[in-house]
């Protein structure tokens, strides 16, 4: 399916006086059809990390086709995440801070470790972390193994436990913190 650049503008009797100046080129698919994410999509967390590689110096066309190739492969998972419906703020801040990493990364060795990053390993006592392994990330990833199958009680107590954390609030309401 390739794309067809239409130009959209909104029917202005529907915004509001305070609302900013919506007309924009989208990208559409050629059977016209167009959805809208509920918000503004997570990927935008990545504008400041390709505006930083972009504008650049002193980097050499090696490390800087490394970094762009890593924040686009880390683009494309977050999408994949937004269509699974995860919410944004676990994407935000995979996007935030994988951003950041890669950003730092100058290796493709160690630019592995941040897109691939190992699974937690567990201590016979509690599952433990890779360095490289976000608590977002691993949040989605219990979440896609209990879809398949039901988790274990440790692995379900490593679940709750970051659910917990990156959900204060929700946690409270529903008396599980």
């Amino acid at each position: 399916m390739s794309a067809v650049k239409t130009q959209v503008t909104p029917d202005v009797s529907e915004l509001s006086p305070e609302a900013p100046d919506l007309d924009r080129t989208l990208s559409l698919p050629e059977d016209d059809t167009l959805s809208f994410p509920h918000g503004i999509s997570p990927s935008v967390s990545l504008v400041p990390y390709f505006a930083e590689l972009i504008c650049s110096e002193g980097i050499s066309e090696k490390v800087f086709a490394l970094r762009y190739d890593a924040l686009k492969m880390l683009q494309g998972l977050i999408h994949h995440y937004d269509e699974r419906g995860y919410a944004d703020k676990l994407l935000n801040g995979i996007a935030e801070k994988k951003g950041a990493m890669i950003m730092s990364a100058s290796s493709k060795t160690e630019m592995d470790k941040i897109l691939k990053p190992k699974a937690p390993h567990f201590d016979g006592v509690r599952f433990i972390a890779d360095r490289y392994l976000l608590p977002e990330e691993e949040l989605i990833c219990w979440s896609e193994a209990s879809l398949r199958a039901p988790l274990n009680e440790y692995a379900f107590r490593r679940y709750m436990e970051l659910f917990c954390r990156m959900f204060p609030e929700e946690s409270e309401a529903l008396h599980i913190a």
